[in-house]
């Protein structure tokens, strides 16, 4: 019997993985254990995921003026002000 394999549908099938990376911040250690697929292939599915990241646009109707400062900090932090006016 021959069937055809649609990488598509793995990929949505797999998306449960990608979520618990991004969301959940699992480290690949618990991720390969859990899904039974290597870290190479995690990697490869994640890239995928990745590369299909949806566009957003921005639509207003009101046109704004945006101020923004910022203030570095000797422990590396920053500190961002934006103002609209």
């Amino acid at each position: 019997m021959f069937t055809r394999t649609n990488p598509e549908v793995g990929y949505n099938n797999q998306f449960v993985w990608f979520e618990k990376w991004i969301i959940e911040r699992q480290v690949y250690k618990y991720l390969v254990r859990d899904s039974g697929l290597s870290q190479s292939s995690l990697q490869r599915l994640f890239k995928h995921y990745l590369e299909q990241a949806p566009e957003v646009a921005i639509k207003s109707k009101v046109k704004a003026h945006l101020l923004i400062d910022a203030t570095y900090f000797p422990n590396d932090l920053c500190l961002v002000r934006i103002l609209r006016s």
